[in-house]
């Protein structure tokens, strides 16, 4: 169904006039009509209005279907970025330390080479 259905169907169902759906909105019969005509759509704070009145949600009301919010949270933004410049760091001691102990090799080897 589309928002001008439904608009017209949740009005019906709370037993509302347009006359009546208008006065709670403050705007005028006519403009409800144009709502339910597809002629018009309403601003955003009457949307919330209508939410609010109907006892839905605003995706509900919108686009006839409910949008799920992830309910499990990571964690947060700072908490990744902290974790990762950890992670950063320790992957620099790493790489300088197995460098360290490459260089080491090579001088030994070299230094064994030269030395015969």
């Amino acid at each position: 169904m589309s928002f001008k259905d439904d608009i017209k169907t949740l009005r019906r169902q709370s037993n509302l006039t347009q006359e009546a759906l208008a006065q709670k909105l403050h705007v005028t019969r006519q403009t409800v009509s144009t709502w339910e005509t597809g002629k018009n759509m309403p601003s955003l704070e009457t949307l919330h209005a209508l939410s609010q009145l109907f006892n839905i949600s605003l995706e509900k009301l919108l686009f006839n279907e409910e949008i799920a919010m992830k309910k499990d949270k990571g964690p947060s933004l700072a908490t990744q970025i902290d974790h990762d410049v950890k992670l950063k760091s320790r992957y620099r001691r790493w790489t300088f330390g197995l460098g360290g102990l490459i260089v080491l090799a090579l001088v030994r080897v070299g230094i064994l080479c030269l030395g015969y």
